[in-house]
């Protein structure tokens, strides 16, 4: 089981060596993909406090969009704590 823990291992390395910009793209295509689980995920990997600053609002734009859309949208029973006031 040796060279399999060192394969893991090597991905792991491979894994963490995006930059910053590489993981704010990810970030970016999960948001336009609707994947907001994932892209939050992608959070953890960011080095540098301003850049995940920039991926905190991207992913809270989105949040705030999908809340909109979902109040405007005819279907939605709009009660709650984010319906109309």
């Amino acid at each position: 089981m040796g060279k399999l823990d060192e394969f893991f291992k090597l991905m792991a390395k491979e894994e963490s060596k995006k930059s910053d910009l590489e993981i704010l793209e990810d970030i970016e295509e999960h948001l336009s993909e609707d994947n907001i689980d994932m892209a939050i995920l992608q959070l953890k990997e960011i080095k540098k406090d301003h850049n995940l600053f920039l991926a905190l609002r991207m992913i809270i734009r989105k949040l705030i969009s999908e809340i909109k859309l979902n109040m405007e949208s005819p279907e939605s029973p709009n009660t709650g704590a984010y319906g109309p006031s």
